[in-house]
């Protein structure tokens, strides 16, 4: 997907409770990878809790990141 020029950004949607640690990581450092190349977006929608809070941040500092009013989010 970063070396496809027909894909101009991502938007990741995220409604995880959470996982293990190392699973975590691992999709967090390829996204932030990822967005290094290509501009991205996070919707949290029901949950964002742990792991998936985690994944969110992966998007990286220019990232824009939006919760549902009523989605439970944190660590």
């Amino acid at each position: 997907m970063s070396k496809d020029n027909d894909v101009k950004g991502v938007i990741l949607l995220v409604d995880s409770r959470g996982g293990l640690v190392a699973d975590s990581h691992q999709i967090y450092h390829e996204l932030h990878k990822l967005s290094e190349k290509k501009p991205m977006a996070v919707a949290m929608t029901r949950l964002a809790a742990s792991g998936g809070y985690y994944i969110a941040m992966g998007a990286g500092p220019k990232a824009r990141i939006y919760a549902e009013p009523t989605c439970w989010t944190g660590s």
